[in-house]
């Protein structure tokens, strides 16, 4: 079974957004008033950084509260972090990003 680099992905998500943000850091965020596209940047780059060395440094197997009954390990927050971060995170995120430097 091929093993999925789930945490290469979110480090790919988190690349592709600050490539976006390469068109310009000054143009405001419209969803986030008073931020612009360095403030967003900024803000989902300390985040994306501390969820990365947490799940880096956790075993797979460690068992952890999850919502999700029959997998209760910390393997499931690497899959579940790696498809969304938040649910609706790091597709707005990357919206946001776009929005602001077209």
């Amino acid at each position: 079974m091929a093993t999925i680099d789930y945490l290469g992905s979110l480090r790919d998500d988190g690349a592709a957004l600050a490539a976006a943000a390469g068109k310009g850091l000054h143009p405001p965020v419209p969803a986030c008033e008073g931020w612009t596209v360095a403030d967003l940047l900024r803000w989902y780059q300390q985040g994306l950084a501390e969820l990365v060395t947490v799940l880096e440094d956790a075993d797979l197997g460690t068992r952890v509260w999850t919502f999700h009954r029959p997998d209760q390990t910390a393997a499931f927050w690497h899959r579940r972090m790696e498809r969304s971060g938040d649910p609706a995170l790091l597709p707005r995120v990357r919206e946001l990003a776009a929005a602001a430097t077209q």
